[in-house]
């Protein structure tokens, strides 16, 4: 839950900062078939260039009913709750 950020365009940026390329590909991928939720991978600022899973606008609806029952009350503003 604390791994993320709402974006000024309304989307979600999960913060997978740490992970290896080839992991935050195959999460991307998993989200991407398993649920259809529509992302991108942009890199992350910063000196590591790493990856980032950035949830697009037209999937938040989907993201929140999947993720919602799950949240601590405190983060649901990452949702845009």
């Amino acid at each position: 839950m604390q791994d993320g950020a709402k974006s000024s365009s309304g989307g979600l940026y999960l913060c997978t900062d740490f992970f290896s390329q080839k992991d935050i590909i195959r999460i991307a991928n998993y989200m991407t078939n398993k649920w259809n939720i529509k992302l991108t991978t942009p890199k992350a600022p910063g000196k590591n260039k790493s990856l980032r899973i950035y949830v697009k606008v037209s999937s938040m609806i989907k993201l929140r009913l999947l993720v919602l029952d799950h949240m601590h009350p405190t983060m649901l503003y990452k949702l845009g709750i």
